[in-house]
């Protein structure tokens, strides 16, 4: 869970369309919530019908969510903009992740994994 810089919304990974917890066999969901009233704002979803759950979350300077996740479906890092319902980008990063965080600097994400391995990201623009 992460709250947003001014203290009035948090956001909680978990899964959705569960069928198996054990195995992470349902979908990625990002909840956003309003600190003051306990109301959930936006639900994120995984239109890709990947099988996981949002393991780490960061809220990026820009506005838009970003989502580590692991499952039955292996690892993937999902990006949601805020206000909008389903991803618009996600990639396979290999084995399941297990927590993820956003360097100060916006560009760099370090994911942790079940395979007991730290990765670091740089997220560049496409050419």
């Amino acid at each position: 869970m992460q709250f947003s810089k001014d203290g009035k919304q948090f956001a909680a990974g978990g899964i959705t369309n569960v069928s198996n917890a054990f195995a992470g066999v349902g979908n990625p969901a990002l909840c956003m919530v309003d600190w003051e009233s306990g109301k959930e704002t936006m639900a994120h979803l995984a239109k890709s019908g990947v099988n996981g759950k949002v393991f780490g979350l960061a809220l990026h300077p820009e506005g838009h969510l970003i989502g580590g996740v692991g499952g039955g479906g292996g690892g993937y890092v999902y990006f949601w903009k805020a206000g909008e319902k389903n991803e618009f980008h996600f990639f396979n990063i290999g084995n399941a992740v297990r927590d993820l965080t956003l360097h100060p600097d916006g560009i760099q994400l370090a994911t942790a994994h079940h395979d007991k391995q730290l990765r670091l990201l740089a997220m560049r623009p496409k050419t």
